[in-house]
């Protein structure tokens, strides 16, 4: 991923099976206090599709919500996931962002 607000750990796997795909990002919370922003860039990247050709997060969770519960950053133990954009999104106090996508959702056919 692209973006100065996060590292990325570049950790793409792919299943034996060809069908699913993992990347996972970790979250700066010194440079940027906001996981939601992050959230959708890395669903973008694990999607090969702009952040503008994805639905609205605030259609599937409450991106306020999720920045308040994990901006507490390492030191909280909150861990979450939801479905997002034809993904399933796994995220961590700790800043892990793992996304993972079906074959169907990274061809574009959500």
């Amino acid at each position: 991923m692209s973006n100065k607000n996060n590292e990325s750990d570049d950790a793409d796997i792919l299943d034996s099976d060809g069908e699913t795909h993992s990347t996972t990002v970790r979250h700066d919370w010194v440079k940027h206090d906001e996981v939601s922003v992050t959230i959708v860039e890395a669903v973008a990247d694990a999607t090969d599709r702009t952040t503008t050709a994805l639905p609205q997060l605030h259609q599937t969770v409450d991106p306020d919500g999720l920045d308040a519960l994990l901006g507490q950053g390492p030191s909280s133990s909150v861990t979450l996931s939801f479905e997002y954009a034809g993904t399933t999104v796994w995220v961590a106090a700790d800043g892990t962002i793992q996304v993972q996508v079906d074959k169907s959702a990274r061809d574009g056919d959500e």
